[in-house]
């Protein structure tokens, strides 16, 4: 079922799926602002404090916006020149909607580089919730880009993301406050890189990325008996990297796990392509993928 509500302050699309109730903005770049699990109303991602939501515009500050939930990064996160602002532009701008009795549809074109954007939300038969995505190339030459899903995971104490990475897989580390771990430093991945530590409002945060392609198309956020998990499954091979951004309090006293399945690492399309990673959308074509949100029964973990 999906109907108009209210998120926060601001107009939203309310989608029932059966097992979860999803606040979609379309006046905010299509931004999946909130996901809860009808059984238990466990709120599954993070959430900005206030009342109000601080909206932000083509040029604003992104952080200085919500920065919460889910946002989508394309055509890059880093700002780069050319037509690409800071976290990107489709984040920022409205997007036109349409309604049916079972999905909506957001769309919008860029006004800064040559692409449209759509993308359409609907539950599948077991009470997913899932997005799917068609980005086109409106040019004929090819257009450097990457989209990552900027998604911050509600934490909890020693919440924990399974990654579909085997131990000992190769990192990157992008950032690191307040720990031991510096950027641009190459690691090989250990379970505990990947567990929020004790919350503190002067806790670390910290981001990397898998260097080689993901095995499969599953992450998973297990909360330790605070509530159910959220399982994401998406296309491996249209989306083969993942960063993974942990913060347990640095970043606005937040205390979130955000997971980030991309085309490619790095944050640009710029730094991705130096390091030999392909970021081009050829002339004319598009790139098809799916999301899939389901909240699944906690398990325990040692």
């Amino acid at each position: 079922m999906i109907a108009a509500g209210r998120y926060k302050d601001l107009f939203c699309l309310t989608i029932d799926t059966g097992r979860l109730i999803a606040s979609v903005l379309p006046d905010q770049g299509g931004k999946l602002a909130s996901l809860t699990d009808k059984a238990t109303g466990c709120q599954l991602l993070a959430q900005a404090a206030g009342a109000s939501y601080r909206t932000i515009g083509l040029t604003s500050s992104y952080v200085e916006g919500e920065c919460s939930a889910f946002d989508d990064m394309f055509p890059t996160i880093d700002p780069q020149p050319g037509g690409y602002p800071d976290h990107g532009e489709v984040c920022r701008v409205r997007h036109e909607y349409s309604v049916s009795d079972t999905e909506a549809r957001l769309f919008c074109r860029s006004s800064l580089l040559p692409f449209e954007y759509e993308k359409r939300f609907f539950a599948d038969a077991e009470g997913a919730l899932v997005v799917d995505y068609r980005i086109t190339n409106l040019s004929e030459a090819p257009l450097p880009c990457l989209w990552a899903g900027h998604i911050m995971l509600a934490g909890c104490e020693g919440g924990e993301v399974t990654v579909p990475y085997e131990e000992g897989a190769p990192i990157e580390i992008c950032f690191c406050d307040n720990g031991p771990l510096r950027a641009g430093q190459r690691l090989c991945f250990s379970r505990s890189l990947a567990v929020s530590q004790p919350f503190s409002s002067e806790g670390s945060a910290y981001k990397f990325y898998f260097t080689e392609p993901a095995r499969e198309g599953r992450l998973r956020y297990s909360r330790r008996g605070n509530g159910p998990d959220l399982l994401i499954r998406y296309d491996a091979d249209r989306l083969p990297y993942v960063g993974l951004w942990m913060n347990n309090g640095t970043f606005k006293g937040m205390y979130s796990a955000a997971v980030e399945m991309c085309t490619a690492p790095f944050d640009s399309p710029g730094k991705a392509e130096a390091r030999g990673y392909p970021v081009d959308l050829p002339g004319g074509k598009s790139l098809l993928f799916r999301l899939s949100f389901s909240s699944v029964p906690g398990r325990t973990l040692p």
